[in-house]
């Protein structure tokens, strides 16, 4: 490996003086970026984190007004637990979205743009091969392994629907069920 990193450097190693200014000019300035995208990324986790929380409130009281304007009918083809763990879970996402995922997307993406820069700056007809390859790799990752993974989360946000609605139902109604010592028969339909 480290023969590898030193033969893909010591072009730059041999390069004229002016180059190597250049060169060390540029890395200066991703460093210096760098720095201030970590501190900006710092700050901006803090906003969006009470964006979030903020967002996850209205979503669940949102979710609970719009359950309150359904008929009988939809109680009866709907497992209060179902419902319930479907708002907490979409509330839930969305949250971490705006937390954790959106300025995390922002610094990388100025990472990115700030690479690609130096990257046509050193070699524009490698850094052309270089996007024409990571573009081939994910437009098959889109293609082929993005929808299987939808389909494996989609099931298994099913499978926990339905554990987290039998769950609500026999926390609901666990005294009925000890009243009448049926604590056995509501494990076994759990599992």
């Amino acid at each position: 490996f480290s023969s590898l990193a030193l033969r893909l450097i010591a072009p730059l190693l041999d390069a004229p003086q002016g180059d190597l200014n250049y060169i060390a000019t540029l890395l200066i300035a991703m460093a210096g970026l760098t720095i201030v995208g970590t501190l900006l990324m710092r700050s901006s986790r803090a906003m969006m984190a009470r964006l979030g929380q903020k967002m996850m409130v209205e979503i669940r009281a949102d979710y609970h007004d719009s359950l309150m304007r359904h008929g009988l009918a939809f109680y009866r083809e709907h497992e209060v637990g179902e419902l319930t763990s479907i708002g907490m879970n979409d509330a839930e996402v969305v949250g971490v979205f705006f937390t954790q995922q959106v300025p995390f997307l922002l610094v990388n993406v100025g990472q990115f743009i700030l690479a690609l820069v130096f990257m046509f700056s050193l070699d524009w007809q490698l850094t052309l091969i270089s996007i024409a390859v990571v573009g081939l790799l994910n437009w098959l990752s889109t293609t082929f392994v993005v929808p299987r993974m939808q389909q494996l989360g989609h099931g298994y946000r099913k499978q926990l629907a339905t554990v987290n609605g039998k769950l609500t139902e026999n926390l609901s109604g666990v005294r009925d069920i000890q009243i009448f010592t049926q604590e056995d028969r509501a494990t076994d339909e759990f599992r």
